[in-house]
C-alpha cells in the first residue's frame, strides 16, 4: 500500500503548477541559513537537495511523495504494534491514503508533509517505550525525532506539549523520575538549538509571523469551523475509524496500555480550539487514531463473526475515496475541477473547501488557486522588462509585493532573462535589496502609495487578471517606476511598514 500511495503522487504531481508556498521554500534553498521568518531551516535544505534533481515538478515534489509513502507504511506498522492483524493494518493505511489532507500534503513541497511523518514516528516510538520504558535507545530516538521535527516545523511543540501533559496526568508519570525523558528532551534541545539561537539573534521573528497569521486568518475562523473541517479534511467516512481510535485508547482493555496516545490527541485538540488553529495543524495526530480505531473495529467484527463487513468497509472506503480524491490530488483538468467543486458545493454542501484563508469564497480551493497563473504573471513582467532599453535593463530592479510573486519571478524568470526579484515580504526581507540601487523598477503587488513615496514617476504598464486566483492575485497592476527619491538600500528599513 505504501507503493500505491507513492504511485498516486508520481502520476499526478506534475499536474497544475507550482504552488505559491513552494516558490518560497524553493527560494530558501538558495539562501541556506539556520532560520527564516516563517519556518525552521530543514525545508530549505530539502529544497537545495531537490534542486540538484532539476527544476521539474517531479523533482520539487519527490520528497513529500516519499514522506507520504513512509507515513502509510508507518501507519501499518503502528497498527501491528497495537495488536492489529492484516485487516486492521490495511484499514489504517487505506484511511491515510484516502484522507484529502494527506493527499494534499504529499502533493505539495511544504513542511507539513514531514511534520506528519515526525508526529507519527514519535507515536510509534512511544508505543515501543510503553512496552520497554527502560530501553534508553528508544528515548534517544524519540529525542532525535522531536529535535529534527522542530527543525522542520514549530508545530512539533504541540506534540511535545501533548506528550508532557499526557505524562503528567497518566500512569506514565513515573517515567519522569527516570533519566529517559530528560535525555530525550536534552537531545531534542541540542538538535533544535541552532535555530533557537538564530531566533534570538534576529529578535524572535516567528512571533511577528504568528501575530500576522492570527490577525489575517486565525482570528476570523470560528472554533466550530475547526471541528467541521477536521471531519472533512480527514474524509467523513474516516470518522468511523478515528472516533473508534479514541474509543480504543480510552475505553478498551486492549488500548488501555497505550492511553498516552489518546491523551496526546485530546490535549492538542483542546489547545487548537483555544488558539483557533487551522484544522490541518492537528492532522499529524490522526494516523495514530486510525491505527487504534482499525484495531478496535477488527476485534469488533471478529468478535461478532461479521466477516462480510471487512470487504464491505474496504469497498465503501475505496469508492468514497475516489469520490473525494479531486480535493486532495490534482487529477482533473482545470475546467473539470471547477465544475466538480461547484457541483459538490451546491449539491453536497461542501463549500468549506472553497473558502480562502481570509474567509472569502473562491472558484477553487485555495491551494489549487495558488497553483495557477504564475507563468503568465512572470511573462507579463518579462514583456515590460524587455520593452526597456539595454541600459535601462542594466539598472532595473524587479520589486514584488509578496513571496509568491517574488518566488515566481525567481523560478520562471531566469529562462526569460529576468534578474532575481527583490521583496520586502516574508523571508525575502532578510535577503535584502541586492546591489542595485533601484533607479528603475518594475513593481508588482505593491500599493501605489508605497511606490509614489519613493519614485517620482509611477506608470501602470499592464494589468494581470486571473479568474481562478485568490483576490490578491487577480487584477494586479504592473508599474514602471522612474525618478528614484531614495536608493533601495537607504529605504530598506522604512519599507518594512508596507510588509
Amino acid at each position: 500500500m505504501p507503493l500505491i500511495k507513492l504511485l498516486l503522487h508520481f502520476l499526478s504531481n506534475h499536474n497544475y503548477g507550482v504552488h505559491r508556498d513552494e516558490f518560497l521554500y524553493r527560494a530558501m534553498g538558495d539562501h541556506l541559513a539556520w532560520g527564516y521568518l516563517e519556518v525552521p531551516p530543514l525545508i530549505a535544505l530539502l529544497a537545495r537537495i531537490s534542486s540538484w534533481l532539476g527544476d521539474s515538478l517531479f523533482a520539487l515534489r519527490l520528497f513529500p511523495a516519499l514522506a507520504g509513502a513512509l507515513l502509510v507504511l508507518l501507519s501499518g506498522l503502528l497498527t501491528r504494534e497495537l495488536g492489529g492483524r492484516r485487516f486492521a493494518q490495511v484499514l489504517a493505511m487505506l484511511a491515510v491514503i484516502i484522507a484529502p489532507v494527506f493527499l494534499r500534503a504529499h502533493t505539495l513541497f511544504q513542511p507539513v508533509a514531514f511534520d506528519q511523518l515526525a508526529w507519527l514516528t514519535g507515536a510509534y516510538l512511544l508505543v515501543l517505550l510503553l512496552r520497554e520504558p527502560e530501553r534508553r535507545k528508544w528515548w534517544l530516538y524519540l529525542g532525535a525525532v522531536l529535535g529534527v521535527g522542530l527543525l522542520n516545523k514549530y508545530a512539533m511543540l504541540f506534540f511535545g506539549f501533548g506528550l508532557t501533559v499526557g505524562l503528567l496526568i497518566g500512569a506514565e508519570r513515573k517515567w519522569l523520575r527516570t533519566s529517559g525523558p530528560w535525555l530525550a528532551a536534552l537531545l531534542a534541545l541540542a538538535i533544535f538549538l541552532p535555530n533557537l539561537l538564530w531566533q534570538i539573534k534576529h529578535g524572535w521573528p516567528v512571533f511577528e509571523h504568528i501575530a500576522k497569521l492570527n490577525l489575517q486568518q486565525l482570528d476570523r475562523q470560528p472554533r466550530s469551523t475547526i471541528l467541521l473541517e477536521l471531519l472533512l479534511i480527514h474524509h467523513p467516512f474516516n470518522a468511523l475509524i478515528w472516533l473508534s481510535g479514541i474509543g480504543f485508547f480510552f475505553f478498551s482493555k486492549a488500548g488501555r496500555p497505550y492511553r498516552l496516545l489518546g491523551w496526546i490527541y485530546l490535549v492538542i485538540l483542546l489547545v487548537m480550539l483555544l488558539l483557533r488553529g487551522k484544522a490541518y495543524y492537528l492532522s499529524p495526530a490522526y494516523p495514530m487514531l486510525f491505527a487504534g480505531g482499525a484495531v478496535l473495529l477488527e476485534r469488533f467484527i471478529q468478535g461478532r463473526g461479521w466477516y462480510w463487513l471487512k470487504p464491505a468497509l474496504i469497498t465503501i472506503m475505496l469508492l468514497q475515496g475516489i469520490l473525494i480524491a479531486p480535493y486532495g490530488l490534482p487529477i482533473l483538468p482545470q475546467k473539470s475541477l471547477e465544475s466538480y467543486v461547484q457541483f459538490m458545493a451546491q449539491y453536497a454542501g461542501l463549500d468549506a473547501p472553497l473558502r480562502t484563508n481570509r474567509g472569502e469564497l473562491g472558484k477553487l480551493p485555495q491551494d489549487y488557486a495558488d497553483m495557477f497563473g504564475w507563468p503568465e504573471q512572470v511573462e507579463t513582467i518579462a514583456g515590460v522588462y524587455n520593452s526597456l532599453s539595454e541600459a535601462e535593463r542594466e539598472k532595473c530592479v524587479l520589486l514584488a509585493g509578496n513571496y509568491g510573486e517574488a518566488g515566481a519571478i525567481d523560478y520562471y524568470g531566469p529562462r526569460l532573462g529576468l534578474p532575481r526579484a527583490v521583496s520586502i515580504h516574508s523571508s525575502y526581507y532578510l535577503w535584502g535589496p541586492g546591489e542595485k540601487p533601484g533607479e528603475i523598477a518594475i513593481a508588482i503587488g505593491l500599493p501605489l502609495e508605497a511606490l509614489t513615496e519613493y519614485y517620482r514617476s509611477v506608470r501602470r504598464q499592464a494589468l494581470i487578471t486571473n479568474g481562478y486566483a485568490v483576490a490578491e492575485e487577480n487584477n494586479v497592476p504592473v508599474y514602471l517606476c522612474r525618478g528614484q527619491k531614495k536608493t533601495l538600500q537607504e529605504a530598506w528599513g522604512e519599507l518594512r511598514k508596507w510588509r
